[in-house]
């Protein structure tokens, strides 16, 4: 057999208590759930952080968030500390095709790939006059002068429209929907009979949870109305007014995104099996991370939840995570507790004809975040910043009675025992020793080369996506 394709897919903010895959009443997942009758399926799944940037840091590089030390949305991973690179050294083709702007633009993980297709539907031509070539404010009428100057002056005059259209660009959730990236990530496979190698995000289930007609479950106008009853940070807009029943509200839209970005798989694996591919493609569906709709912390007990934005909850750390293997026609269930961190080791093992598991031959799993960093600036001033600041921590290992998750918070400290992702309580609230020890035994691995400059554009995305800044 020739060399195996990679497919990784990441449904962008899937938790998974939501998909019918882990036994949610609803069924959001058919697809996983059919996925999951041949392929493996690791039901105690654990991203590495609570936002994107960490999340895809972790699965790009096999460094835990603590390593790698990527917090920002802007900070820049190494490319030779990523899979992509290396695997295009191989003579991989390597792609990604998402809408999130924070991996496709404010950070540079796009760099890592030789293609993207990516939330900013449109370039400047080549051959033409860039308005970003010109210094400073850019008034219409000089680039009209300087247009009509250049060598290529219709060309271009199309740039500056295109500029135009571009900077004033929101995020629309049709255009953006997982439908549009398949299509994209297909034409770029017919390209070539190469092996190719590429993540796929969808951001369908992501804030402002608007699913298409053919996905929803509720026929209520005023439900639908709440994606505009948040205007940018919906996590800062929480806790200034306080409006945890419209947060809590939203995850029936949320369920219904689920749907189309599981329809999304399944166009995939369809268009895989069309081409006759699917079978010698090791294909990887998961999660970076999940949402709170309010919950309160399980380590600080006072301090309710919102989306991905603090916290170390299971609703925002257990994901789906179903692994077909090439060649694999069997299910197989997974109890014990795996990371995404492995995902590097798991594509090289498979390349090199094995199969490694996402469970870690020795230690425990961890998780954490630095979302809001001290001094917590990003939050409004009515809040005790100390509440929601990093680091919020977690560490995994198996047990007789299921998964010990023991977690910190600053002073605060919890274990809880984790049957299900409908099933766990706190068994304890003392401070739990081992956090501290498992985290401070991690060295930087100086992987975090500095910072990406973001322009109003890539800030007008961000908080279109509800992002703190």
């Amino acid at each position: 057999m020739s060399r195996p394709n990679v497919l990784l897919v990441i449904l962008d903010s899937v938790r998974a208590k939501n998909t019918s895959l882990h036994d949610y009443p609803i069924e959001t997942t058919p697809t996983l759930d059919s996925l999951a009758n041949v392929a493996t399926h690791y039901e105690q799944a654990r991203s590495p952080g609570i936002h994107s940037i960490a999340s895809h840091a972790s699965l790009f590089s096999g460094y835990e968030v603590e390593e790698h030390q990527i917090f920002e949305h802007e900070t820049k991973l190494d490319p030779a500390a990523s899979i992509w690179p290396e695997l295009a050294e191989s003579g991989y083709r390597t792609g990604l095709f998402t809408a999130n702007a924070v991996v496709a633009q404010a950070s540079n993980l796009a760099d890592h790939f030789q293609h993207t297709e990516g939330p900013q539907r449109w370039t400047p031509l080549d051959t033409g006059l860039d308005p970003a070539d010109l210094e400073g404010e850019v008034p219409i009428t000089r680039f009209l002068r300087e247009a009509l100057r250049h060598d290529r002056p219709l060309h271009s005059l199309i740039n500056g429209v295109g500029c135009q259209l571009r900077d004033h660009a929101d995020n629309d959730p049709e255009a953006e929907r997982a439908a549009t990236y398949v299509s994209e990530f297909f034409d770029w496979v017919d390209q070539d009979t190469e092996p190719w190698a590429a993540c796929l995000n969808l951001m369908d289930a992501h804030y402002p949870y608007v699913a298409q007609p053919e996905f929803r479950l509720h026929d209520d106008d005023q439900l639908r109305a709440l994606s505009d009853y948040f205007e940018g940070a919906i996590s800062q807009q929480v806790l200034s007014d306080g409006s945890w029943w419209a947060l809590a509200a939203l995850e029936d839209l949320y369920d219904e995104c689920i749907r189309q970005a599981d329809d999304g798989v399944q166009q995939l694996l369809g268009g895989l099996k069309d081409r006759g591919q699917y079978d010698d493609t090791l294909i990887v569906v998961t999660s970076d991370h999940g949402e709170a709709f309010g919950e309160y912390s399980q380590v600080s007990p006072s301090v309710r939840l919102c989306d991905h934005s603090w916290g170390i909850h299971e609703v925002q750390t257990h994901v789906p995570l179903v692994v077909k293997h090439p060649g694999q026609v069997e299910s197989e269930q997974i109890s014990e507790v795996a990371t995404l961190s492995a995902f590097p080791d798991v594509v090289r093992e498979t390349i090199d004809g094995g199969k490694r598991s996402f469970v870690p031959e020795s230690g425990p799993v961890i998780a954490s975040t630095y979302r809001v960093p001290a001094p917590g600036d990003m939050l409004p001033e009515t809040v005790d910043r100390d509440h929601y600041v990093g680091p919020w921590r977690a560490v995994y290992e198996n047990d007789s009675s299921g998964v010990v998750k023991r977690a910190t918070h600053g002073d605060d400290g919890a274990t809880i025992t984790i049957r299900s992702a409908q099933d766990q309580s706190v068994t304890s609230r003392e401070y739990p020793d081992e956090v501290p020890a498992v985290f401070n035994s991690l060295d930087d691995a100086n992987v975090h080369i500095g910072t990406k400059d973001t322009d109003d554009e890539i800030e007008d995305r961000l908080e279109a996506l509800g992002y703190m800044r």
